[in-house]
């Protein structure tokens, strides 16, 4: 992986202010993390353009994530130029991907052929699966290792799982505290006539309207208050 930052989309000057997006002002802002590979990953399939199956060693090319591309308004045979750490590098937009994000396998927005990024900085990233119980591998890995990032996904989803479920109660609790107030209307039997009961079912209109009057203020401060909890 090297890092990289855009500074030209064909022969124009790239900033932040040239966006109306706040996605694409933060991405312009930051730097990229480019990569290279010689053969596409399965879980990214091409929409326009073409692959390098055989094209030589160092050919300056991009493939480019079509999400990010609609974002920045980046084409098919689009310039781009990257500065990374004082180098500059520029090549042509010959490919859009379409990225199954979904899988988890370590992915990139904008990819190159093998060669063109060769003497840049360079990071290394890969995925692997640990079975539980094994946590004490990974300690040791950070101690042998201390430059090594580790990141456990696990963990990232089962708090993400638990801040979900908090919301979901919080919804709940909101449900039951609105039929609450309408729930002795809505039981009462009422052996009057016809038009008599309408008369009844109308006087469950004050109780519903004020249990969702109390209730709106408590829903805003739920969720306001449940998704940082724990």
């Amino acid at each position: 992986m090297v890092r990289g930052r855009l500074i030209k989309i064909n022969n124009r000057n790239v900033t932040s202010a040239d966006y109306s997006d706040d996605r694409a002002r933060r991405l312009i802002d930051r730097e990229f993390n480019l990569s290279w590979a010689g053969k596409m990953r399965p879980d990214n399939r091409i929409v326009a353009g073409r692959w390098w199956p055989d094209a030589p060693s160092g050919t300056d090319q991009f493939s480019v994530e079509n999400g990010i591309a609609e974002t920045l308004g980046i084409r098919l045979g689009d310039k781009l130029t990257y500065d990374i750490a004082g180098s500059v590098v520029t090549a042509t937009v010959t490919s859009l991907r379409k990225v199954d994000w979904d899988t988890f396998n370590v992915n990139f927005f904008v990819i190159a052929p093998p060669g063109l990024l060769d003497n840049q900085p360079v990071s290394y990233i890969t995925s692997f699966y640990l079975p539980p119980g094994n946590v004490e591998l990974l300690n040791a890995l950070v101690r042998q290792f201390s430059n090594f990032l580790l990141i456990d996904v696990a963990q990232v989803m089962a708090q993400v799982q638990k801040m979900m479920d908090q919301v979901a109660r919080a919804v709940q609790f909101v449900f039951l505290f609105t039929l609450l107030p309408g729930w002795p209307c809505c039981m009462r039997r009422s052996p009057a006539p016809r038009t008599s009961g309408f008369t009844g079912r109308r006087s469950c209109a004050p109780s519903a309207r004020a249990a969702a009057s109390w209730s709106a203020p408590i829903w805003r401060s739920l969720q306001s208050w449940a998704p940082w909890q724990g």
